[in-house]
């Protein structure tokens, strides 16, 4: 090799590490902001809406008096009913999301356009709720929350439409909230792991509402399983994605509550119960009529929540029965505690039941079932049983 060209290759030799590789670490932060800057959602994947704007929509509805009215289903045939929303039938078979990815780009928007066709019906239904919420939708809605046929078909069509395009969060994520209505956890949770794994390859600072509900969504349904642990770092994910408000401090005295540890439940109730007026606490736009009734006493009633079933746990029944007083049931209109009436309800019963007092169990519970969205199937015990069998 000449003089001048082994010169020249001993400068390249210590250039390249001393120049090269630093400034690839430079642009290495520059090329990824870019591309969180550039990431654009695709246009068909919110035509079913947010789970947080269907949750808007229902805390906006004007129930009137349906919590006076038996809303309970015949049980023949609930399984019947249940079981079409588990099967796919589609022109074409289900894919796994890396499977979806590995095909070609003509391959996938056909699947993207069966599976819109699938949902054409549920984001019909959206739209007319989003248009008309608090007025002739609210009688509408009535029917259609206790027509087992069409609720069915929602989870059906959610159903086939993952299978066609798994890559799409929201449908998923809807699918997992609405199974965990009808009291199917294990499947609610099962979508719900799906709408993350969807949402891994978007940037993490875009659609930061849904990765917070997502959170929100599995800490509940890991708290109704017995699982405190894995509850509680859902928690703090959402609280990751944007911070404590009332429903994660909620979240974090019931988890407090089933472990038993007092301490931190009394922590979390008093601070539950210093945000003061229920309406702006629970961050939801309630209709008019629920923010007359719920005002202050729905952080008192989250509080006296946590409390309650502290006590239960810790073997103190009486303790348990003063901290969880009837909340004027039997008397009048009780208080409706949305958007965690059925939640709240459900543990009412319980509590009520264990502290003696089975008659406000009995009404407890049927209020609970009066305000669980779409809930055709969550009212007999021993069918939710066989469906996470």
């Amino acid at each position: 090799m000449e003089p001048g060209s082994r010169c020249l290759l001993n400068f390249l030799c210590r250039a390249i590490p001393t120049v090269f590789f630093p400034a690839l670490f430079i642009l290495s932060p520059i090329t990824s902001a870019f591309a969180e800057e550039t990431w654009q959602e695709p246009v068909h994947w919110a035509s079913v809406g947010s789970v947080n704007s269907w949750l808007d929509i229902d805390t906006s509805l004007n129930r009137g008096n349906w919590d006076r009215v038996d809303l309970t289903v015949s049980p023949r045939k609930q399984p019947e009913y249940y079981a079409r929303t588990l099967v796919h039938v589609a022109a074409l078979p289900n894919v796994d999301l890396d499977a979806f990815r590995a095909l070609p780009k003509n391959e996938r928007a056909h699947r993207i356009e069966l599976a819109q066709e699938e949902l054409s019906l549920l984001i019909r239904w959206h739209k007319k709720q989003a248009a008309n919420a608090s007025g002739l939708m609210a009688n509408f809605w009535r029917g259609k929350q206790t027509n087992v046929d069409f609720l069915g078909a929602i989870l059906e069509d959610l159903n086939v439409a993952t299978g066609l395009d798994p890559a799409n969060p929201y449908p998923w994520h809807l699918m997992g909230w609405l199974r965990a209505q009808v009291g199917d956890l294990e499947r609610s949770e099962q979508a719900l792991a799906a709408a993350e794994e969807a949402l891994a390859v978007v940037p993490p600072t875009q659609l930061v509402n849904m990765r917070r509900r997502l959170s929100l969504d599995r800490a509940w349904n890991a708290r109704h399983l017995g699982r405190p642990g894995k509850a509680r770092r859902k928690v703090e994910e959402a609280e990751k994605w944007g911070g404590a408000d009332f429903e994660s401090l909620l979240l974090r005295g019931l988890i407090a509550a089933a472990e038993g540890d007092m301490d931190a439940a009394e922590n979390f109730a008093r601070q539950v119960k210093d945000l003061g007026d229920f309406g702006q606490a629970n961050g939801r736009s309630l209709h008019r009529n629920l923010r007359k009734k719920m005002g202050k006493h729905g952080t008192r009633m989250a509080s006296s929540w946590i409390l309650g079933l502290t006590w239960e746990k810790l073997g103190y029944p009486e303790e348990a029965a003063r901290a969880f007083p009837n909340w004027n049931l039997g008397k009048g209109r009780p208080i409706p505690m949305v958007p965690f009436a059925s939640y709240f309800w459900r543990d009412a019963g319980y509590i009520y039941y264990v502290t003696g007092r089975e008659d406000l169990a009995a009404l407890a519970w049927a209020r609970g079932n009066s305000f669980t969205r779409y809930r055709p199937f969550f009212v007999y015990k021993a069918y939710v049983a066989s469906v996470q069998g």
